[in-house]
């Protein structure tokens, strides 16, 4: 998964990705639909769906919208930012603090 730590991780509301970010600063999301590995039930293997970089400092908390379409990353360099996907791609909005 990822080399630096990981500091936070968040699933979203149906449960079908995660999102996780750590002291690189990057925020990656994840999809838990159709990762079967080896084709047993009991083995998940999440497959990279999204690397949002943007913060400079470790992101340090993750809340994911009802919908599961946004997510909301806070970082130690004092922004926010609320990423959604729009357009086959993730776009941010930067709240600075």
């Amino acid at each position: 998964m990822q080399r630096d730590l990981v500091r936070t991780i968040a699933f979203s509301p149906p449960g079908t990705k995660f999102a996780a970010g750590g002291t690189d600063g990057i925020l990656r999301i994840f999809s838990l639909v159709s990762t079967m590995k080896d084709n047993d039930p009991d083995i998940i293997a999440p497959t990279l769906i999204g690397h949002l970089e943007g913060h400079w400092g470790e992101i340090i908390n993750i809340a994911w919208s009802h919908d599961g379409q946004s997510v909301v990353s806070g970082s130690r360099d004092g922004t926010a930012r609320i990423w959604r996907w729009r357009h086959g791609e993730w776009k941010s909005i930067l709240c600075k603090f």
